[in-house]
């Protein structure tokens, strides 16, 4: 039988945070875009995911320290 399940994804996230007190604001929530690529091992305990992602922000105002593509990889339970 496969030993992987291999699966391509696109996404749209935003993020942001907040000081203790402080109220939520929409100037301070973060869009982006990405692509991931999702290899799921079928023979392994809990069928782990592996997430390989590649994403890019959309905020003009992010600085230019957050004006390149990041890259993450995440581990997880199930597809």
């Amino acid at each position: 039988g496969r030993i992987v399940r291999v699966g391509l994804v696109g996404f749209v996230e935003a993020g942001g945070a907040w000081e203790s007190g402080e109220s939520l604001a929409l100037d301070k929530v973060h869009p982006g875009v990405g692509i991931g690529l999702r290899a799921q091992l079928l023979r392994s305990s809990g069928s782990t995911c592996l997430h390989f992602n590649a994403a890019y922000p959309l905020d003009p105002n992010a600085g230019p320290e957050n004006e390149s593509v990041r890259f993450s990889f995440v581990t997880a339970a199930g597809w």
